[in-house]
């Protein structure tokens, strides 16, 4: 697929295995690799699509289907967007796949939502005009007077009125490693838009580059984020020099060398293979799609937590000590523990204080979340030892 995806013609090999791969296998391609739009247009473009048996034709097609109609909520979601930017005179970028999905001249890519970086003065403004306008929480709760923030980087997903894709507003890009980043980054303008425009140049490719690989460690090798990181690439104007001297200072050069050379691969039309560590990345997302979630897997919280095994040991021992400071550190608002506060201080207000009912909620969520880190510690041998196997056969 990695071939196919770059525009490399099939070997013989490639077209009788993508021939005589079961319905199955394409199900769980599809839906772990996000890339049906690239991939059917590939297909039809070697001729491929319509030799493929007709179940797995009506697989690719639906898939295709669904990935489209995300991209057409998208653009929908953008033009309410641009809307309320112009009634208020203020600019935003629209970040990653968003922007992708603004520009109809480009093949669309997937996307669950859209991101767009706003000034810190400007976002309560645009806060509240979104609000006049009808828009609402995607939680389904009820608009809030003010922003409010999911963490330092952005504030919570909103909808339009018209319907459209969740809009997640950013005042920052918490994915650079330096503090010293430009504050004035390159854009230029998305066509058809008054007041959107998109981020252009190395730090379009950096930033998208890290949201894969540190933001979303599941999406290293990921057949969407490759294909999104070398359309970033054509927008650097050969400036990839530049971008693998940032990158080789970055704690985690490793990983982010490893899937830069593969967009840079693809965007040239070269063939690349996913290198040793990627791949038990990739094998680690495959099987926990395609396996029973068990106990652990239940776990609310465990998702973000059982790839760490499968990291160097540096960064391992970095992001647990960072999970540590999380686990006893204030109660976010997003925790159910939060909610947990909030309901016992609302039954008990006649006779408990609230803070004694945020207090229990805190000590609560210490105890889960040190317990939840504690197991990690415990099943890390045998994640490594699973996945080790698994991306060996």
């Amino acid at each position: 697929m990695i071939g196919l995806l770059a525009g490399c013609e099939p070997s013989v090999d490639e077209r009788e295995a993508m021939l005589r791969a079961p319905e199955d296998a394409w199900r769980i391609l599809l839906t772990c690799e996000c890339c049906a739009l690239p991939l059917a247009a590939r297909l039809r473009q070697h001729a491929l699509l319509s030799a493929l048996p007709t179940a797995t034709q009506r697989r690719i097609a639906a898939a295709e289907l669904a990935e489209l109609q995300r991209v057409l909520a998208a653009r929908s979601t953008l033009e309410a967007l641009d809307h309320a930017c112009a009634s208020l005179g203020i600019s935003l970028i629209v970040l990653k796949g968003g922007a992708i999905a603004a520009e109809r001249r480009k093949q669309p890519l997937d996307l669950g939502d859209v991101d767009a970086l706003v000034e810190e003065r400007d976002a309560a403004e645009l806060w509240a005009r979104l609000d006049a306008l009808g828009w609402r929480r995607s939680s389904g709760g009820p608009m809030r007077e003010v922003p409010l923030r999911v963490d330092a980087n952005h504030f919570e997903a909103l909808v339009p009125p018209c319907e459209g894709l969740p809009l997640e507003l950013h005042t920052g890009l918490d994915y650079q490693p330096h503090s010293d980043d430009d504050p004035s980054p390159r854009t230029r303008p998305l066509e058809g838009y008054q007041t959107l425009r998109r981020l252009v140049g190395d730090r379009a490719f950096v930033t998208t580059l890290r949201h894969s690989v540190v933001k979303h460690p599941h999406r290293r090798g990921h057949l969407r984020d490759l294909a999104m990181l070398a359309e970033a690439l054509g927008e650097c104007g050969g400036e990839i020099e530049g971008i693998e001297r940032q990158l080789e200072s970055d704690p985690m050069a490793p990983e982010l060398m490893a899937m830069c050379a593969q967009a840079r691969g693809m965007s040239a039309g070269q063939r690349t293979v996913d290198d040793p560590d990627t791949r038990r990345f990739v094998a680690w997302k495959y099987a926990a799609f395609a396996q029973p979630a068990g106990i652990l897997g239940r776990l609310p919280g465990w998702a973000g937590l059982n790839y760490l095994p499968l990291e160097r040991k540096p960064t391992r021992r970095s992001e647990l000590a960072r999970q540590f400071r999380y686990a006893v550190g204030p109660v976010p608002h997003t925790s159910p523990f939060a909610a947990l506060g909030q309901r016992s201080a609302d039954a008990t207000r006649e006779s408990t204080p609230v803070v004694g009912a945020r207090s229990l909620s805190r000590v609560l969520r210490v105890a889960y979340r040190l317990t939840l880190l504690t197991t990690l510690v415990l099943a890390s041998r045998d994640i490594r030892r699973r996945i080790e196997a698994m991306s060996r056969s």
